[in-house]
């Protein structure tokens, strides 16, 4: 009889393998999930790194365009430039890459680089209460500048430059050197 199980024994030893075979169940699915939440946090970490080399790298999504400066003094640009309408630039891009223009705005948007380096969103619609829309990029060395500045800008129109907005919408605007940037009204004055 030592040889024969008893009916309880049997039932012990299926019982103890369900409950190994939950522990392995259980094991696999937390590993997993282990594995899925690695492979979140590599592809995060993957993102995060290539965002931050898109957002420094200058070279980036802007025109190849290579525009020589004669050196002429302050006077000779501002009456050089052109006074060419926001439409106009959008629909005729090309025929003005090179030009120097005139633009009056708002600054909407300022991001620092190296040093006095800046690039400038500036809206140039005017309205009864400012200016809102119509706006173009401004790459900008000088003196720091703040948003909601009045602006006069004379510049090397580069052509239009596409960028990606924080909803993921493409946006294409005009892209000016600034040679000469002066604030017309700084933003607490209003």
């Amino acid at each position: 009889m030592n040889d024969q199980k008893t009916f309880h024994d049997f039932y012990m030893e299926e019982k103890n393998k369900e409950e190994e075979e939950k522990k392995k169940k259980r094991k696999r699915k937390r590993k997993i999930a282990w594995t899925v939440a690695e492979a979140i946090l590599t592809f995060f970490v993957f993102m995060m790194v290539v965002g931050y080399i898109a957002s420094t790298n200058p070279k980036l999504d802007r025109p190849k365009t290579t525009i020589t400066t004669l050196s002429l003094t302050s006077e000779e640009i501002k009456a050089s430039a052109k006074t060419i309408t926001y439409d106009e630039l959008m629909r005729n891009s090309k025929n003005y890459v090179g030009e120097t223009i005139y633009f009056k705005g708002e600054v909407a948007q300022v991001i620092q680089g190296r040093e006095n380096n800046f690039d400038i969103r500036v809206y140039t619609k005017s309205s009864f209460s400012g200016f809102l829309g119509d706006d173009i990029y401004v790459s900008y060395k000088g003196e720091r500048i703040l948003e909601d500045d009045i602006i006069e800008l004379w510049g090397t129109y580069r052509g239009l430059m596409s960028y990606e907005t924080i909803f993921g919408a493409k946006r294409t605007i005009p892209q000016i050197d600034s040679l000469i940037l002066e604030v017309v009204q700084k933003a607490g004055e209003r």
